[in-house]
């Protein structure tokens, strides 16, 4: 699976990117960043995400579905399981 670079950016290397909306009340530095990341940043945070290079997420709008489309499908379908119950 790791035929290219990881934990660098630059061309060819995998490039997993997260950017986060967080503010922190305490200080990070390298002996409390674990904490910061498991207790304190979660998904709604998330600003922009890259995959592979790819970004899937910019300014928290999904980029790679028609979230619209799938929002309408999804209201339509519920419509129709409620109407059967």
């Amino acid at each position: 699976y790791f035929s290219h670079d990881i934990g660098i950016i630059k061309p060819e290397a995998y490039a997993d990117i997260i950017t986060m909306d967080y503010k922190t009340h305490t200080p990070m530095n390298g002996n409390n960043w674990g904490g910061h990341f498991l207790f304190g940043m979660y998904g709604r945070m998330a600003n922009d995400v890259m995959i592979n290079g790819k970004m899937v997420m910019r300014d928290r709008e999904i980029l790679t579905v028609d979230e619209d489309a799938i929002y309408a499908r999804h209201t339509e379908r519920a419509r129709e399981i409620w109407k059967d119950m």
